[in-house]
């Protein structure tokens, strides 16, 4: 009965010390993922802010409302979108 016993005592030492080396090694990969975590806001964060300059500094650029205009018209002139090149006509490539 007594190397029944040890034997559990034993088996039961193992998969201990696998749980202990499992939750370490599941703190190590938090913390690592968790800098990774830091890393990327710190640069979102940074592109963030060169953005809103962007915007502030354009928003500032741009010309008053004109009234006259039609309201699609003042949404081309705030938002102009893509610009095709002017040297290519629309149907050349159909």
């Amino acid at each position: 009965m007594e190397h029944n016993t040890a034997l559990y005592i034993g088996l039961l030492g193992v998969v201990v010390a696998i749980c202990l080396m499992s939750i370490a090694y599941r703190l190590q990969k938090l913390s690592a993922q968790r800098l990774d975590a830091d890393k990327r806001a710190s640069v979102a964060y940074e592109e963030l802010s060169r953005t809103t300059k962007e915007l502030r500094t354009r928003m500032s650029n741009d010309p008053g409302e004109d009234a006259s205009l039609k309201p699609g018209e003042r949404l081309r002139r705030m938002y102009p979108g893509v610009r095709r090149p002017a040297a290519a006509p629309e149907g050349e490539g159909s």
